[in-house]
């Protein structure tokens, strides 16, 4: 499963207390020192015995931590694969990873874009994905009663503005901060109708947005990288949008911004790629929420 260990390392639920009990168990068990993350890959029993654990993106250690595991699985019991809950569990409010009945899903792609061929080289492979709940309230603010080709709709500035602050950040690299609400400078964004039948509406998006977040001058515990500039991004809206009337729901929510990024947060790895550079932000919707259960990474700061 995926998880926020974020989240999982403080809420007050059986939830927290599970992943805890595994990762005090691993790698960085006990540490405070740079850091108390418990950032990783666990594998564990189902009743929280820890089997073997690593914090890597490499493959091949991934690898080995995979068939180390299964090795040492393969020696349990049936009683340790199987454990017999009884007890409901309760969940900590402040991280409910429950989808809104009815919203709008949204699948998320950030990654750099091609840069002036005198600029330095980069590495164009890396990017990074996420998810956006927009509630069902939310979703159908953006379709009007009587539509009509043509028609503006302003985006509702809380779906804006979400987007923006948590979903337009430079995550290709690395683990970044969401914006706060005084780091937007401008979001002006709209769908304006161009077709409309009695089975759907068709949109194209268009707007742009801004932000800009004073330097934190905070320090990298690991690399000794202190924060000096801002960070923030510059970017141009646009995108293909289908309502379907009969479904009552978004089929198609193609949605692409694209501009400049600059500056660096304490943990995406842009300390020598401060300059503003070319970044892209796609997003597409989820048919099935089933397929993408896990909660957007800044859910618990959504409201």
């Amino acid at each position: 499963m995926v998880d926020n260990v974020s989240h999982s390392q403080v809420r007050q639920d059986a939830h927290g207390e599970f992943f805890r009990k595994i990762a005090e168990q691993g790698h960085y068990r006990g540490r405070s020192v740079p850091t108390d993350t418990r950032q990783g890959l666990y594998t564990a029993t189902a009743d929280g015995r820890l089997l073997v654990s690593v914090n890597s993106t490499q493959t091949g250690r991934i690898q080995r931590l995979l068939n180390d595991a299964m090795r040492i699985w393969r020696k349990t019991s049936a009683a340790e694969r199987s454990p017999n809950f009884k007890q409901a569990i309760v969940s900590d409010p402040r991280y409910s990873n429950t989808p809104p009945e009815g919203g709008l899903f949204l699948r998320s792609m950030t990654r750099d874009l091609p840069r002036d061929a005198k600029a330095k080289p980069t590495d164009l492979a890396a990017n990074n994905v996420d998810h956006v709940w927009i509630k069902r309230e939310e979703m159908l603010a953006m379709v009007p009663d009587a539509p009509k080709v043509g028609q503006l709709v302003p985006m509702p500035k809380v779906v804006a503005e979400r987007l923006v602050r948590f979903h337009m950040v430079d995550t290709v690299r690395g683990e970044t901060s969401p914006f706060n609400e005084d780091d937007i400078k401008v979001v002006s964004v709209g769908l304006k109708v161009m077709k409309v039948t009695a089975e759907s509406i068709k949109f194209v998006v268009y707007g742009r947005s801004s932000t800009d977040k004073s330097a934190t001058q905070r320090t990298n515990p690991y690399s000794g990288f202190k924060i000096t500039k801002n960070m923030g991004t510059d970017l141009v809206w646009s995108g293909a949008v289908v309502f379907d009337r009969k479904q009552n729901q978004f089929s198609r929510f193609d949605l692409l911004a694209t501009g400049e990024r600059w500056g660096a947060s304490l943990y995406n790895f842009r300390e020598k790629d401060l300059s503003p550079a070319p970044i892209g932000f796609a997003f597409q919707v989820i048919e099935n929420i089933a397929d993408a259960p896990t909660p957007p990474h800044f859910h618990a700061y959504y409201n």
